[in-house]
């Protein structure tokens, strides 16, 4: 927790130490206690879905820089190739919070669960060391008006945790990073809380923009009601591929 100041902060760790500083910069995740101090807004979002990552060593059969993403009922796998013969992949299933246990029987349930996709997905879940299988619950935040108070603010997933359905979650924590480096250049102590101010109105447009895209991305392909899921097919195919690459991509374009 911590202690404003006029100025500085006094922050007190875990185990009772205490640091005075010039400013906090809390990044230390969705489950910041920088912003529990805060903002006081509760747990994470479950967002409906859990996954299962690893990657596949050894030849998979795939090109290099393969890519490829694959919607089903309530099912999701996709990947990328990493580098030499390594390829990243995801295995995302719609349900309640824990299903993405890990044991000696999990690359069995994959094999099971994606047996109608593609042949790429069994050959990578083969070429997958099962003890490197890793599984969790997908969360995210609300989006919220501020983040900075006084000389203290928040970075990262602690400000504007979002699914992965756009890979963006590292990307705008290094914008955050970006922007407020440039605001805090050559600022004295007296100016911080100006600059932590800046700070935010700059990156929370962007940021809650990028948390509610990515949402929605994965509402969408979470589906698991077969009517849903077969008008949602029939939408994405209907769509020029042209329009469906400009709203993905445009989380890639700095506006500063």
């Amino acid at each position: 927790e911590y202690e404003g100041h006029g100025d500085g902060v006094l922050v007190t760790t875990a185990d009772g130490r205490q640091r005075q500083a010039d400013l906090l910069v809390g990044a230390d995740g969705i489950n910041s206690r920088v912003r529990a101090s805060m903002l006081n807004d509760g747990d994470p979002r479950y967002a409906g879905y859990y996954c299962w990552r690893g990657v596949a060593s050894g030849d998979a059969g795939l090109p290099a820089g393969w890519a490829a993403e694959y919607w089903g009922d309530g099912l999701r796998f996709g990947g990328c190739t990493i580098d030499g013969d390594r390829t990243y992949w995801f295995a995302v299933q719609t349900g309640p919070p824990g299903g993405a246990t890990v044991d000696a029987g999990t690359t069995n349930r994959l094999r099971a669960l994606y047996s109608d996709f593609a042949p790429e997905v069994r050959r990578l879940l083969e070429a997958t060391d099962p003890r490197a299988i890793i599984g969790g619950d997908i969360a995210d935040r609300d989006p919220v008006a501020e983040w900075s108070r006084g000389r203290v603010t928040l970075l990262g997933d602690a400000a504007h945790a979002m699914t992965p359905n756009l890979g963006q979650g590292a990307c705008q924590a290094i914008e955050d990073a970006l922007v407020l480096g440039d605001q805090l250049a050559g600022v004295d102590a007296a100016g911080v809380a100006a600059a932590l101010s800046e700070y935010q109105r700059i990156r929370i447009p962007r940021a809650n923009k990028t948390v509610r895209m990515a949402r929605r991305v994965g509402n969408v392909a979470r589906m698991e009601n077969r009517v849903g899921v077969a008008v949602r097919d029939g939408v994405l195919r209907a769509t020029p591929s042209s329009m469906l690459r400009s709203q993905l991509t445009s989380a890639w374009k700095l506006p500063y």
